[in-house]
């Protein structure tokens, strides 16, 4: 039995990359020793995983012996993390975290032995992770979920160049990468030097497509439930309420539609995060209210039924990897209506299922909506579609990786 550490940061109970990761974690620990290490919060919330079946959560702890052994190593954190630091009180407070965690996780491997650490991402959170595992020679993998620091609606209180240092130190090393889908590989084969094509795996996301393909509820009654009108097609959108996700192109697209079309749609928006005040905020100052709803508080059953309740799932991204959310939609049955130049759109397209956008323009969003709505679907064909990426399949293809990593490791 492989004993595998699975690291990834601020778990969510409904959707999106952490997510993924959960469940990934929860389909190999059927197989496998699995232990769950979030690296945030750093305090509660997060023991909601404890519950996760057949997963050991590494639990977080301060030891004043870590912290010494870890101030032991200052001068060294400084030359490596400093760079990618931007003066500030935040940010000190931020460079103690990361000195600390360096420690605690080489005390984690060293209790655990793990067989292989899997990092899901390349961002300054992970960077102690990976240094860690090279200080302690265990076996690691990264998977790319996308490439952030090409994107300038992603914020960050570091150096997003710090992306490009954790990919191109592993292609020195001639170590293997994962991404989830062949854009985020080819974004990354573009724009960081040094990685060459086989290298890197592209393995998708995956889904439990028997969980997402029944609701026990009707539609009528989830309707009612959360207040959505029944004489509508409902276009969804499910993920954290961030620049990124670019709601706001759709609420602007529907106000590019002539009223007789406006009225027979309805947008669905279902997440949390910075960006609530300002979507409401919207909605209300363009009198949209009959036309959008926004959904912060939907436990996992609560999603799947507003899946089912939905016509269609949209994405407006300005950048993904491959959206998980595009496989939960299509395992409940539903079309997917995104941009033609989405990231993870040439592992996932069908022209049967997908409604692609062809430029990222308010009105060509409106004008592909108002088409979609007068093709005709089966939802039923879509959630078979949707089984090529159960997450049993796409276990299988990390097996094979691990197994690849783990022979190179011996060598």
């Amino acid at each position: 039995m492989r004993k595998i550490l699975m690291v990834g940061t601020n778990f969510s109970q409904t959707t999106g990359r952490t997510n993924a990761i959960l469940s990934l974690s929860e389909t190999m620990a059927n197989k496998n020793q699995l232990y769950l290490f979030s690296m945030y919060p750093l305090i509660g919330d997060d023991n909601f995983l404890e519950k996760k079946a057949n997963i050991r959560v590494i639990k977080k702890y301060f030891s004043g012996n870590l912290l010494f052994k870890g101030i032991s190593n200052f001068f060294d954190w400084t030359h490596l993390i400093g760079p990618f630091l931007n003066i500030s009180i935040n940010n000190l407070g931020y460079f103690g975290v990361t000195l600390y965690f360096r420690v605690f996780f080489k005390e984690i491997l060293h209790s655990i032995n793990p067989d292989i650490v899997h990092i899901h991402g390349a961002t300054i959170d992970y960077f102690p992770i990976i240094k860690a595992c090279l200080d302690s020679n265990t076996p690691f993998v990264i998977t790319a979920h996308g490439i952030y620091s090409l994107d300038e609606n992603v914020s960050t209180h570091y150096k997003k160049s710090i992306e490009r240092r954790i990919f191109e130190e592993s292609a020195a090393r001639n170590q293997i990468i994962t991404a989830v889908s062949q854009r985020t590989k080819d974004d990354m084969l573009a724009n960081f030097h040094g990685l060459h094509d086989k290298e890197i795996r592209v393995i998708n996301n995956g889904v439990n497509s028997a969980r997402y393909s029944s609701c026990k509820l009707p539609i009528n009654t989830i309707r009612e439930k959360f207040h959505i009108p029944e004489d509508r097609k409902v276009f969804v959108q499910v993920g954290s309420l961030i620049k990124r996700k670019n709601h706001i192109q759709i609420l602007e697209a529907l106000l590019e539609m002539m009223p007789e079309d406006r009225c027979n749609i309805f947008y669905l928006i279902v997440g949390k995060g910075p960006e609530k005040n300002e979507l409401e905020s919207f909605i209300e100052r363009n009198n949209l209210s009959a036309e959008a709803l926004l959904i912060d508080d939907a436990s996992d059953d609560e999603l799947i039924e507003l899946y089912h309740a939905s016509d269609f799932f949209i994405l407006p991204s300005t950048s993904e990897g491959l959206p998980l959310v595009f496989i939960e939609a299509l395992a409940a049955g539903l079309p997917v209506i995104t941009f033609k130049d989405m990231e993870g759109i040439t592992d996932i397209y069908h022209e049967d299922y997908f409604e692609l956008i062809p430029e990222r323009t308010d009105d060509q969003t409106a004008n592909t909506m108002i088409s979609a709505i007068n093709r005709s679907w089966d939802r039923n064909e879509i959630m078979d579609y949707a089984k090529k990426f159960d997450w049993d399949i796409i276990c299988e293809q990390y097996y094979h990786c691990y197994d690849e990593i783990e022979k190179t490791n011996l060598n």
